[in-house]
């Protein structure tokens, strides 16, 4: 089972996948999708000012919202 890598914010307990932990690489950003990077933006500025932390999923409990499939209106 791989783990991945989200960014959430405690405040509005939302969070967004943005990596995986690889056995060769360690932990990684998916920075060279597009979507990715642009979900990544939104969020920051969404959330900018708000208690965020990066970590594991498992470590979010089941009051987080993930919203990775957000799409731009």
């Amino acid at each position: 089972m791989s783990k991945t890598l989200h960014i959430a914010c405690d405040s509005c307990k939302k969070s967004l996948w943005v990596g995986q932990l690889s056995n060769s690489r360690g932990w990684y950003l998916y920075t060279g999708e597009s979507e990715t990077m642009d979900a990544l933006n939104k969020f920051i500025n969404d959330h900018i000012g708000h208690k965020i932390q990066f970590d594991d999923c498992e470590k979010f409990d089941s009051w987080y919202e993930d919203i990775t499939d957000y799409r731009e209106d």
